[in-house]
């Protein structure tokens, strides 16, 4: 808050000022007292000012840090509530996961039978144009004796 040489620098001068070379002469003496008590008055004043404008700023350091905890308590309960939903959308991705792999069993197996379904189709049809063949050639025979 200042320079101690300084301090102590000033406080001798008084000293000088307050002891003259004799006892006898005491209103000059008392009157650098009165000047330094007015001085010390008026540093103290100007202290009063400094601090009184700390304190109003820490007022308002106290009232945004109340408001920034009441906005951190209302981030804090809407991070809360977006884990739940977080939970929530786990969980029901969960679930389609599971549906996706049913289906795709399903899926595997319709393919499967659709394969079987026209695999026999097409036996089908080598049987019955197969049939109209031997059919054919034995109409063709009979007309030849």
């Amino acid at each position: 808050m200042g320079n101690p040489h300084y301090r102590s620098t000033h406080a001798q001068r008084l000293a000088e000022k307050i002891e003259g070379p004799d006892n006898e002469d005491m209103e000059p003496r008392l009157q650098a007292l009165e000047t330094a008590m007015i001085s010390t008055n008026e540093q103290f004043g100007g202290i009063r000012v400094r601090l009184d404008k700390v304190e109003e700023r820490l007022d308002k350091v106290e009232k945004r840090l109340d408001r920034i905890e009441e906005r951190l308590d209302r981030v804090e309960e809407r991070l809360d509530k977006i884990e739940e939903r977080l939970d929530k959308v786990e969980h029901r991705l969960q679930k389609v996961e599971e549906h996706l792999i049913r289906h795709s069993v399903l899926l595997e197996h319709t393919a499967t039978r659709a394969d079987i379904l026209e695999a026999l189709n097409t036996q089908t049809k080598w049987v019955i144009g197969a049939g109209f063949g031997l059919m054919t050639l034995g109409v063709a025979v009979s007309k030849l004796f």
